[in-house]
């Protein structure tokens, strides 16, 4: 809980992701499943997340998959402001993001505080402690 600067690049992850699979031919349902279920599946977390279903966590982005973006470091989320991606032109722009119902993000504005959950192995699956 102590690492410094958090994953380089993660918030450009579905523009990044979206710009190279669409220009190869894949779907947006492609990219739901390669970027939600499959990764909830292999996190056994599927029972919760991955998907819009009823008593799923509501995780999910409004988004523009073929507004320009260009990357930007400056405006980047994460201390580590270094990202191989700077001034590189994408499609794909995230105008909301909710989780668990809740919305975090919305056009460059944080939520004023952290919202995520910490998740632990039980041994049967993962159970949630407090907010992070």
């Amino acid at each position: 809980m102590a690492a410094w600067g958090g994953i380089s690049s993660v918030q450009y992850g579905l523009p990044i992701f979206w710009s190279q699979a669409s220009s190869r031919g894949f779907s947006l349902h492609d990219v739901v499943r390669v970027m939600c279920e499959e990764p909830a599946k292999l996190s056994r977390l599927s029972h919760r997340k991955g998907k819009i279903a009823i008593g799923m966590d509501a995780d999910f982005v409004l988004w523009d998959p073929d507004e320009p973006i260009v990357i930007d470091q400056k405006k980047t989320r994460h201390k580590n402001k270094i990202t191989p991606y700077h001034n590189m032109k994408l499609r794909g722009v995230i105008h909301k993001t909710i989780l668990r119902g809740n919305v975090v993000y919305e056009r460059d504005r944080l939520c004023d505080s952290p919202a995520g959950q910490l998740l632990l192995e039980t041994g049967q699956g993962y159970s949630s402690t407090s907010k992070i």
